[in-house]
């Protein structure tokens, strides 16, 4: 699940072409990370902020302070991920 404004040019390719590439890196060590690809399942308006409320509350523990700017809500499915750490592959 991705949330991301409205206006966004991110989204307009997400409309447009529908593949989904995200890497997310270690804090403290950019060789290990996480890349995951996948296509879009559903877009869909975040009615009343509740999809990125949840995940403020589940990663800050409060919710989402940005509240003037509507949101969308982006279902990804997953096709395939791979990553590093410590120089080696991750297991799946």
């Amino acid at each position: 699940m991705l949330c991301m404004n409205a206006d966004r040019a991110r989204l307009k390719h997400l409309q447009n072409n529908g593949h989904v590439s995200l890497t997310v890196l270690g804090a403290d060590d950019f060789g290990t990370h996480v890349s995951v690809q996948g296509h879009v399942v559903s877009i869909k308006p975040d009615e009343g902020l509740a999809d990125i409320d949840r995940l403020s509350r589940h990663f800050l523990g409060k919710d989402y302070s940005a509240r003037e700017n509507p949101l969308v809500t982006v279902h990804v499915a997953i096709d395939r991920w791979f990553g590093w750490s410590g120089g080696r592959p991750l297991q799946y």
